[in-house]
């Protein structure tokens, strides 16, 4: 048996040796690869966009504010909104800024809802704020 093994062995190898290589396939060709750096999902999609303190909430950029408090109020609830270079900014809902407009406040839940457009994929892409728990 081991001898029928061996001679079946010797016989496979002679004839791999032997046979062309034809019906290997062959390699694929090195692919073109750009690295880059994946987007930054917290900046805006509408390029290169600054906050401009000179115009108020209007020129603002989300990415420039925090949340710091919601509060419900007999006119409807108001977000804060703090900005070191320009002090705080009272906020309701429809009140636009320089990339996008409030559409909810929820006191309830400390949230504040943003519509901002997206040129890339729907439209508008909605980014929910949360307050921060505090220590």
């Amino acid at each position: 048996m081991r001898l029928l093994m061996a001679s079946l062995a010797l016989l496979l190898a002679a004839h791999a040796a032997a046979a062309p290589q034809e019906w290997l396939p062959s390699a694929p060709a090195a692919a073109e690869f750009e690295p880059v750096a994946p987007r930054d999902p917290f900046r805006s999609l509408l390029g290169n966009v600054s906050s401009d303190p000179e115009q108020g909430l209007a020129g603002m950029v989300l990415a420039d504010l925090k949340l710091t408090g919601v509060v419900r109020s007999p006119q409807g609830d108001i977000a804060t909104f703090e900005n070191s270079a320009t002090g705080a900014f009272f906020v309701r809902p429809g009140e636009r800024m320089k990339d996008g407009v409030v559409v909810a406040i929820d006191v309830d839940h400390g949230t504040v809802l943003v519509r901002q457009p997206d040129p890339g994929f729907s439209g508008t892409r909605d980014v929910l704020l949360a307050l921060a728990a505090s220590p």
